[in-house]
């Protein structure tokens, strides 16, 4: 017997700097200071937030480190985001 959840296949695209930008507000920290955290340019910061750039494995690591959101979290909202655009062409 197959579970109901196993075939969502949602229409949208939730991609991860949406999420960090969520947690960004909640937590009420500004790109600057995020990316000061981080160790990282503002503009990197920037290209991963407009869903510009995929999060690599290290770059999950780095916001598990300030977010305290698991690195796997990360890398699974990434894969889910690509897959979500590859469906979508």
């Amino acid at each position: 017997m197959t579970s109901g959840c196993s075939q969502f296949q949602p229409n949208y695209r939730v991609a991860p700097g949406d999420i960090l930008r969520e947690w960004m507000e909640e937590q009420g920290h500004s790109a600057a200071d995020l990316a000061l955290r981080l160790g990282w340019d503002l503009r990197h910061l920037a290209t991963i937030l407009k869903g510009e750039e995929a999060l690599s494995a290290e770059t999950c690591r780095h916001l598990e480190g300030v977010t305290e959101i698991p690195a796997l979290f990360w890398s699974k909202m990434e894969s889910n985001f690509q897959e979500i655009c590859i469906r979508s062409q």
